[in-house]
């Protein structure tokens, strides 16, 4: 297990009870010491009713009042104002909140957390990171922690921070970014040509340490890509974390919405142990030292983002039975 906390804000104005949700709290519960799940009115009296969270799960309600403040109607204005976009301002400032909420609450009296979305599924491979993050106050895959070499093609904000491990201090820092970055956009307009997103203050976190203005130690998982579990940023890529994924044809069961116009989803090739713990599967580099038609190399999944619609009915159609058997093992209960 895993010697941090986690912390999963989850806002659905509607629509049926998620799976994923469930699913992905459970996987987390298995790794992480507690999990603090924030959740609506409707999802909280869900679990209340049926009381079917592990214990070290701790419930919290987003009641109506969270939704609003001050820093929230400063950026309801801008989006009204045209000064920022956003291709949905709604999922944004949920987005947004996850941290505004967080700050509010205090990080529930933790010094450091796990953020992770609720399309993210954690495994015990994540443990193999304990010894990487103390002293750390932001963690990341694809962070830019060394310095720009080569440059990176897109700007660090654009990243989604599907699973990122922060401290109190980090977090003090984004809330401080955001408000300038508020007060920027009220005066001059938004600063980027592009979408408006919640990574941004992210980024100023991220380059005031790269900058020596800011004594923060940053960790891209990425880095330590050689010796530890894989935590994956979007199971869709795959050339992703400085390797090269074994692509893998995923069938769509006929009726299952997708943007592709297509029946398959090329996608990382998963595969999973007897123990129902999941492995990526890794092209061999092909070198002096190796022939070139090495066998594939496989490597234990830490964490894997489940992303887009493709990637959620991938979960679903694909790899649902063994996250079952999974959480079966390891909680000694079916979770449906």
């Amino acid at each position: 297990m895993l010697n941090k906390s986690g912390y999963l804000y989850f806002y659905a104005e509607d629509g049926d009870f998620s799976q994923i949700l469930h699913l992905s709290t459970l996987c987390a519960s298995v790794v992480l010491q507690k999990v603090y799940l924030c959740v609506n009115k409707k999802y909280f009296n869900f679990y209340l009713k049926h009381n079917n969270l592990p214990p070290n799960v701790s419930l919290h309600c987003i009641d109506d009042c969270d939704l609003y403040s001050p820093t929230l109607d400063r950026i309801d204005k801008l989006y009204q104002s045209g000064s920022i976009r956003s291709n949905c301002p709604a999922i944004e400032r949920h987005c947004i909140n996850r941290w505004l909420y967080l700050k509010g609450k205090s990080m529930f009296g933790e010094s450091s957390l796990i953020s992770f979305d609720w399309d993210t599924f954690i495994f015990p491979g994540l443990a193999a990171h304990n010894s990487h993050l103390n002293g750390i106050d932001l963690g990341a895959t694809n962070l830019m922690s060394l310095g720009w070499d080569p440059a990176p093609k897109e700007p660090i904000w654009s990243l989604c921070p599907n699973l990122l491990y922060f401290s109190s201090l980090s977090l003090d820092l984004y809330i401080y970014y955001l408000e300038i970055y508020i007060a920027r956009c009220e005066k001059f307009g938004s600063i980027v040509n592009d979408f408006f997103c919640d990574m941004q203050p992210w980024s100023s976190v991220i380059s005031s340490s790269l900058a020596g203005r800011r004594n923060l130690k940053l960790l891209n998982f990425n880095d330590i890509v050689d010796d530890t579990c894989l935590v994956d940023h979007n199971v869709r890529i795959l050339y992703d974390c400085g390797l090269n994924f074994k692509e893998m044809r995923y069938y769509f069961q006929t009726g299952s919405p997708t943007y592709l116009e297509t029946p398959y989803l090329p996608a990382k090739h998963i595969v999973f142990s007897d123990y129902d713990r999941p492995f990526f599967v890794i092209e061999a580099n092909a070198s002096s030292r190796s022939p070139i038609n090495s066998p594939p190399v496989l490597k234990e999944v830490a964490a894997i983002h489940f992303s887009g619609v493709e990637g959620k009915h991938l979960l679903l159609q694909t790899f649902k039975e063994n996250i079952f058997k999974y959480l079966q093992r390891n909680l000694g209960t079916r979770p449906f």
